[in-house]
C-alpha cells in the first residue's frame, strides 16, 4: 500500500462519519480583500491570533497589567469565550484591527460561528466563519451608522488552526505587541 493510499484509508472513516471539526482552538487569522490567497500577500489587511474557548473563562486569567487592553471594546454582560490580538497591515481598509487586543464572545454551532472583532456604540466588525479540520474560512463585515458607516465591502477571513484553545496564547501575543 502506498503512503497516499494509507493516508486516504485513515481519513475515510472520519469523513464518512460526518463528524464536524471542533470550534474551540487557537487560530492564526488573516483578514483579506478580495481573498486570502497566500500567493497575493498584498491582499492581507490584518493578521493575528484568535482563541475560541469551549466555555466562558474568567478575565482574571489575564495578568492585570494587560487586562484593561483586553476589556477595552468588550460589550457583553457575560464572561468572554475567546480573545484576539491583531496587527493591522493596511490601515483604514477595514474595522478589524481598530481594537488590536480584546476579549470576544462567540455564538453558533460546531459548523459555523460569529464573533465581533470591534464594537462601539455606532460601529463594529462582525466575523462569520465556517470550520474545517484545518481551521476556518468566512466573511467579515465592517458596519457603522452615520459618519461611522464604512465605504468598503466585506473582507475574506482565513483561520489556520494552531492547536487547542489557550488564553495564554493571546496573553503572549499581547505582550509581544506591547513591546513593539
Amino acid at each position: 500500500m502506498t503512503v497516499w493510499a494509507l493516508l486516504f484509508a485513515l481519513a475515510a472513516p472520519a469523513a464518512a462519519s460526518g463528524d464536524t471539526p471542533p470550534v474551540p482552538g487557537t487560530y492564526e487569522l488573516l483578514v483579506c480583500r478580495p481573498d486570502c490567497d497566500l500567493a497575493r500577500p498584498q491582499n492581507i489587511l490584518v493578521r493575528g491570533i484568535v482563541v475560541l474557548m469551549a466555555d466562558e473563562f474568567d478575565p482574571g486569567e489575564v495578568p492585570e497589567s494587560l487586562r484593561s487592553a483586553f476589556e477595552s471594546g468588550y460589550m457583553y454582560d457575560a464572561a468572554p469565550t475567546g480573545c484576539f490580538v491583531l496587527e493591522t497591515v493596511q490601515a483604514e481598509r477595514t474595522y478589524a484591527g481598530i481594537d488590536a487586543i480584546g476579549f470576544l464572545r462567540w455564538f453558533g454551532t460546531s459548523e459555523s460561528v460569529r464573533f465581533n472583532l470591534y464594537a462601539s456604540s455606532d460601529a463594529g466588525y462582525k466575523a462569520t466563519v465556517a470550520f474545517s479540520r484545518a481551521g476556518f474560512t468566512g466573511k467579515g463585515v465592517s458596519w457603522g451608522a452615520g459618519v461611522a458607516a464604512p465605504g468598503f465591502g466585506p473582507d475574506a477571513l482565513s483561520g489556520r488552526r494552531l492547536g487547542p484553545p489557550e488564553v495564554e496564547r493571546c496573553v503572549e501575543a499581547a505582550r509581544r505587541a506591547s513591546q513593539k
